[in-house]
């Protein structure tokens, strides 16, 4: 990967998106980590980073988030995330 991707400071976004809210990490290669919080239920995951010109965007990056995070939301509703699994997610 060539430098000129890497923006210089990636401010972490913490927004809030219907019932869940999220925390964006660090730009690392193409992904961010992103923590989804519903509750007592967190659910970490990798979110592919857009990109506009070469450079990454954390605005188009933010909203691709607010989508994971509306499918994030039914899945907790259906009961396929839990306290208990979310113990195995990705480590920071």
């Amino acid at each position: 990967m060539s430098e000129e991707l890497v923006p210089e400071a990636n401010p972490v976004i913490e927004e809030e998106v219907c019932s869940v809210s999220f925390e964006i990490g660090e730009l690392d290669g193409e992904q961010v980590l992103v923590t989804f919080t519903d509750g007592t239920i967190t659910h970490k995951r990798h979110v592919n980073a857009c990109f506009t010109d070469g450079s990454y965007d954390a605005d188009a990056t933010s909203e691709r988030c607010k989508q994971v995070a509306r499918g994030v939301e039914c899945k907790i509703e259906l009961g396929m995330f839990s306290n208990k699994a979310s113990e195995s997610a990705p480590e920071e």
